[in-house]
């Protein structure tokens, strides 16, 4: 079996695509990147680096750009 098949058989068994997994697998990733990083800005915090800080809220806020784009294009694709 190729994986093409072993694709169209998930897509068929779950009723989601591909494309609509991918997507969730993104977000999913994306969120927990921001989650993550609370985490490590608590240690710059902690360390009073303040440039840390800046660049890791400058990484959450792009990660939450992209999450909000996101999530319409996971929407359409699981509505379809």
């Amino acid at each position: 079996m190729s994986m093409e098949d072993v694709n169209q058989n998930a897509q068929q068994i779950t009723g989601v695509s591909n494309v609509a997994y991918d997507l969730m697998s993104v977000l999913q990733n994306f969120l927990e990147a921001m989650s993550a990083i609370e985490v490590y800005k608590e240690d710059a915090e902690e360390a009073n680096d303040q440039e840390l800080l800046e660049l890791f809220n400058r990484i959450q806020s792009d990660l939450g750009s992209y999450v909000e784009a996101l999530k319409p294009l996971l929407v359409s694709r699981l509505k379809s």
